[in-house]
């Protein structure tokens, strides 16, 4: 049995993680002895999907579970070649009286984003907070033309990955979704690499423009309510 440890150490709180090949009693007994000063010891098998998303921040990929500082491999199976990836966005506009609730600091201020790909049939929609897009799709770019492959992580609202890598000319990308027991393969593409990269430059900059009518329609209201 493979038991995944996650702990913390009197030197940092950041979570570290490390896998172990043995019994459990064994595992909390090594953690003991290592004076680590929170642990869990998990069997990711007994995880579904959406604890696996909402808990960790591990990739599972036919039937293995993948780091962030793991390299996933290059798949053997066949994608499908496409021309082109096409996205709709729609700004998801918080009722007005939500802003009560941001303003007395009891909600963060969050832009919400449909997206819609209207070629993809397994894919109805998806809810992403522009904020998160604008800093973490950057950091998977970087991550994908340095490494040949990366994943990008989306926590909220809607839990799906996206697992890429660079092959040639072309991007190969895999959208899992991991809103429900069991991880979904909406689609498994490929696509020209200037493509995907204009595509992603794209919803960076909509992301932008969402996130400015946001603030602007937010800063109204206060003013108009609060006087501020």
């Amino acid at each position: 049995m493979e038991y995944t440890i996650f702990y913390k150490t009197k030197d940092s709180d950041d979570f570290k993680h490390r896998r172990l090949n043995l019994p459990f009693e064994e595992c909390e007994k090594i953690c003991k002895e290592e004076g680590y000063t929170y642990y869990n010891i998990v069997d990711l098998t007994t995880y579904n999907a959406d604890d696996l998303h909402d808990r960790t921040n591990i990739t599972c990929y036919e039937g293995k579970y993948y780091f962030p500082e793991e390299k996933i491999p290059y798949p053997k199976k066949e994608p499908k070649t496409i021309q082109s990836l096409k996205m709709s966005f729609v700004w998801d506009k918080d009722d007005e009286e939500d802003y009560d609730y941001i303003y007395n600091g009891q909600d963060e201020f969050l832009t919400v984003v449909i997206a819609k790909f209207p070629t993809m049939k397994n894919v109805e929609e998806i809810a992403i907070v522009a904020q998160d897009i604008i800093k973490d799709l950057p950091k998977f770019l970087e991550n994908l033309e340095k490494n040949n492959q990366a994943v990008y992580i989306n926590e909220d609202f809607s839990p799906f990955k996206w697992l890429a890598w660079i092959k040639d000319d072309k991007v190969r990308l895999i959208h899992q979704d991991y809103g429900d027991s069991d991880i979904l393969e909406e689609f498994d593409i490929l696509i020209d690499k200037e493509k995907f990269i204009h595509l992603c430059s794209n919803m960076l900059k909509i992301m932008e423009e969402k996130i400015q009518a946001d603030t602007k329609r937010y800063a109204k209201y206060v003013k108009k309510k609060y006087g501020t």
